[in-house]
């Protein structure tokens, strides 16, 4: 006979505990501190008790279900006629755990029962009302079903038993497993991890690494994405449990996971065990050896084999910028009068249509007169309005998305030489500001980059501060420490207005491997960016002069005013006063610097002091003559 339905409300009352979804609660479990949420129980109408329990802590299920009834103030549960199994002639064997398969919604399925002296594990199927004898007649299921479906998006890690992927699950992670053991994996259970990225984590004997090459083989069809992670230090026989009793680390299993090869069939239980040979060595083998080029996409701009971070705010025009710079590569032409690496090019775009794309090619291709047959090895993919994450949230660290194992597998195939992925709100799924996660991403788009040799540019909104302050900067300093190259697409402001709408300046930010604080002017024109012509001759020597004019003018101003700037940076740096200054008359804080130089190198100016001894003062003065 079911009992009166329960409410949540009540439920949570009764168990002190916290509702965490729309049919279950956290609770404290039996014997646990107040603190203690590892007792969890859904609501199940179907049950005779009206609820199903489950322990993150392994406690025995009967002791929590008890637990919870005696909380309701019901009377525990008693099996009816069901003797303890023997183990031999008057001698029980113990009863070691207890684990119990659920289907999608949450109904109970099957039981297994692990037993010692001797080691057994009877099977119970659920009738409804109760448990009887035998396994289910249905298909199997994958154990933890409930937990894998609840998180779409995360890798799965599977296991060989069920204590396996419990302590997997204390962790944090999407894990499970299948009845009956190694070799016992059916297809029927594949449907479940369609589209999933799939680690196998095997037991350390013959039979576990036979049972991962069976998973990994009958999955290969279903999931996005099959590794086999060989655990290191195991001993014989040892699993992912003793593991992670070993002081085995989170941070470390996702590392491995991320760094095994994907599964193909022809791969050996010899190549999975391998362990991992040494990379250490002495710097004195490097003697003799030719010295590597550096190797660019854009010569001291972009850097190959790394990530570019290229910022801007909303409508500067960064994606059309690194539209051009992707069907520059792809059809050897230049990119603002600079010359580029040619090879293929893969563009991610998580803002744009296909229409809009399509839209903005047409106009590149019109105004550096080229066509359609010159990009063939231009690849386009709009995520617009799908889930465009690259990366998961799982446990403390990220990990590869099925999106981002499609975009590894298409770069292995094309060899592209440039990836662009536009842009970072949408592909990356952490907060900004959480410095070890932005990191850790940071490091998969690189592994991506050094994997398939080629440059990753990152697009990018600044933050506000960085907005504000023209540093070009997101979120945390992490981005900025993360990245080897960092660019900043920038208008033109002076006086608080935009005199030139049609005029962008594309400053570089930080540069690992070349100089920093480069400009390219540039403007829009027929739907393109084209790069102003840097003056040269007479007019360079005109501009030299008009800078120097503006600066000495401008000098002689600060001075009166009793303001003073210096020639060394911070705050107070000149070419940066003066270039944000009304009347600055259009001259850029580069060309203030050099007119600096010069004026300091011919006489005109001078450095003077001031103040105490204890605090001297340097700034910029008219030298006296």
């Amino acid at each position: 006979m079911h009992q009166p339905i329960l409410s949540l409300r009540n439920l949570a009352a009764a168990l002190d505990g916290d509702v965490t979804g729309p049919e279950s609660i956290n609770a404290p479990g039996p014997g646990h501190s107040p603190k203690d949420r590892s007792l969890s129980v859904k609501l199940a109408p179907d049950n005779p008790d009206g609820f199903v329990v489950h322990s993150h802590a392994g406690d025995d299920w009967q002791k929590c279900r008890d637990h919870v009834l005696q909380c309701l103030g019901r009377a525990p549960w008693t099996p009816r006629g069901d003797k303890e199994r023997q183990g031999g002639p008057g001698r029980p064997q113990r009863k070691v755990a207890e684990y119990v398969y659920h289907l999608e919604d949450g109904t109970p399925y099957l039981k297994v029962t692990r037993l010692k002296d001797p080691k057994s594990f009877p099977q119970e199927h659920w009738t409804g009302t109760g448990w009887a004898k035998g396994k289910p007649k249905g298909p199997k299921v994958p154990y933890r079903l409930p937990e894998l479906l609840a998180s779409p998006h995360a890798p799965v890690l599977i296991a060989e038993g069920e204590k396996d992927a419990d302590a997997l699950d204390r962790l944090g992670l999407v894990a499970t497993t299948a009845s009956e053991g190694a070799g016992k994996w059916t297809s029927d259970l594949n449907r479940w991890f369609t589209g999933r990225i799939v680690y196998i984590l095997p037991d350390n004997d013959e039979a576990g690494r036979a049972h991962a090459r069976q998973v990994a083989e009958s999955l290969l069809e279903t999931a996005a994405e099959v590794r086999i992670v060989a655990l290191p230090g195991l001993p014989e026989k040892g699993d992912v449990s003793d593991w992670i009793a070993s002081d085995g680390d989170i941070e470390e299993l996702l590392r491995l996971c991320q760094e095994t090869q994907p599964w193909r069939p022809q791969e050996t239980a010899h190549n999975e065990a391998a362990s991992r040979a040494s990379r250490f060595y002495s710097a004195a083998s490097l003697k003799g050896r030719p010295v590597p080029e550096r190797p660019w996409l854009v010569p001291g701009l972009v850097p190959d084999r790394t990530v570019t971070l290229f910022s801007g705010d909303g409508g500067t025009g960064k994606s059309l910028l690194a539209h051009q710079l992707g069907i520059a590569v792809a059809s050897g032409c230049g990119w603002l009068g600079m010359d580029v690496a040619q090879g293929r090019v893969i563009y991610l775009s998580a803002e744009d249509d296909d229409d809009e794309l399509h839209r903005r090619t047409d106009d590149i291709l019109r105004a550096i007169g080229r066509t359609y047959d010159d990009i063939e090895g231009l690849t386009l993919r709009s995520l617009a309005g799908e889930d465009a994450l690259l990366a998961v949230e799982s446990g403390l660290a990220l990990m590869a998305s099925a999106l981002f194992q499609e975009l590894e597998a298409r770069a292995a195939d094309e060899q592209p030489a440039l990836v662009v992925i536009d842009t970072l709100a949408d592909v990356y799924p952490a907060n900004e500001n959480d410095r070890m996660k932005v990191r850790q991403f940071i490091g998969i788009l690189r592994g991506l980059a050094i994997r398939q040799r080629c440059a990753v540019m990152l697009l990018g909104h600044p933050s506000l501060t960085g907005l504000t302050s023209g540093s070009g900067s997101s979120g945390s300093t992490a981005w900025n420490n993360s990245v080897r190259s960092r660019l900043y697409l920038s208008r033109i402001i002076q006086d608080g207005h935009e005199p030139e709408p049609d005029k962008r300046v594309l400053t570089t930010k930080k540069a690992n491997y070349s100089r920093v604080g480069g400009e390219i002017g540039m403007t829009w024109r027929g739907g393109v960016f084209v790069a102003d012509v840097a003056p040269s001759g007479l007019d360079k020597m005109a501009a030299g002069a008009k800078a120097e004019r503006v600066f000495l003018k401008l000098l002689d101003e600060f001075t009166s005013q009793g303001r003073r700037v210096n020639h060394a940076g911070a705050s107070t740096y000149a070419p940066s006063q003066f270039a944000k200054h009304p009347k600055s008359e259009g001259v850029t804080k580069n060309a203030f610097a050099a007119a600096m130089n010069s004026l300091l190198s011919n006489g005109t100016l001078a450095i003077g002091e001031e103040g105490p001894p204890s605090r001297r003062v340097k700034f910029l003065m008219r030298a006296i003559r």
